[in-house]
């Protein structure tokens, strides 16, 4: 928009002005930011604070969930938190980051291979991500072992939905006994 009025072209500068409007307007986070704006620059502080309220209902800046499965004795835990200072709600930008605990409780040794995740936002819109290990490993745990790690994703919109499965295989050990005879003095 300033580069029409720049360019005293005040008609593209009019239109790309009523389309912002109207983006806005059609987003409810948006257009109680710019109701916000509006409400301090005229100093309706009544209205700034209920428009605050209304942003604060909006955002999830307090939201963290929590998940725990177990599957064959490997329990996967889950936790994520919205971050605030790495997003930008004007731009649709909304950041979440998560950490994953993987914990051995069986008796086999096992090894994460792969992973899939199914990431949907409140649009509807999904994304898959798969591909070997996490965070560029495949560890393996023995029995009573855990692996942590952790990540991130954006969002376009404030609320959204991850889902997905770890790929695990067991490791086949095997042990060597040695049996003394129990007449020998000590060990050859």
């Amino acid at each position: 928009m300033a580069a029409a009025v720049a360019a005293e072209d005040y008609a593209l500068a009019a239109s790309i002005r009523d389309e912002l409007n109207s983006l806005r307007e059609g987003d409810a986070l948006l257009a109680a930011t710019a109701r916000l704006a509006d409400a301090v620059r005229l100093e309706d502080y009544a209205e700034a604070a209920k428009m605050r309220d209304l942003i604060s209902q909006l955002t999830p800046e307090k939201i963290h969930t929590t998940s725990d499965e177990v599957t064959d004795g490997v329990r996967v835990t889950a936790s994520s938190r919205f971050v605030a200072e790495r997003s930008d709600p004007e731009n649709e930008s909304f950041f979440f980051a998560y950490s994953i605990t993987i914990a051995n409780e069986s008796v086999n040794v096992v090894q994460l291979i792969d992973r899939t995740w199914v990431i949907t936002d409140e649009t509807g819109a999904v994304e898959t991500v798969e591909g070997p290990g996490v965070i560029g490993q495949q560890p393996v745990l023995l029995p009573g072992q855990t692996f942590e790690y952790a990540s991130a994703c954006p969002l376009r919109t404030p609320r959204g939905k991850m889902s997905g499965k770890y790929g695990f295989v067991k490791l086949i050990t095997q042990t060597a006994e040695q049996y003394l005879d129990p007449n020998s003095e000590g060990l050859e």
